[in-house]
């Protein structure tokens, strides 16, 4: 749909986060919460110690996985989306 989106994987352990194959500064969220919810001035990680120590945190506090996303500057924005496959 040309929308860009920065690069990202799924983290489910400290040590998959200090090794994961996304740019720095990077930034941490749970998965499956809402659009603001875990996310704070820690998220923002610029380097592999503090991406993997607020990866630690984070799976600990929400149990959970977390997505590790490129740090993109700039507003977020949620989008709802109706519907399934095609007719979504």
């Amino acid at each position: 749909m040309g929308v860009a989106v920065p690069e990202g994987a799924v983290v489910r352990t400290e040590a998959e986060a200090a090794s994961v194959a996304v740019a720095l500064p990077a930034f941490v969220k749970p998965r499956y919460e809402g659009t603001a919810k875990g996310i704070g001035p820690q998220s923002r990680c610029d380097t592999r110690a503090a991406l993997a120590a607020e990866a630690g945190r984070q799976l600990a506090l929400y149990r959970q996985d977390v997505v590790v996303e490129a740090f993109v500057p700039g507003a977020e924005f949620t989008v709802g989306v109706v519907g399934t496959g095609p007719e979504a």
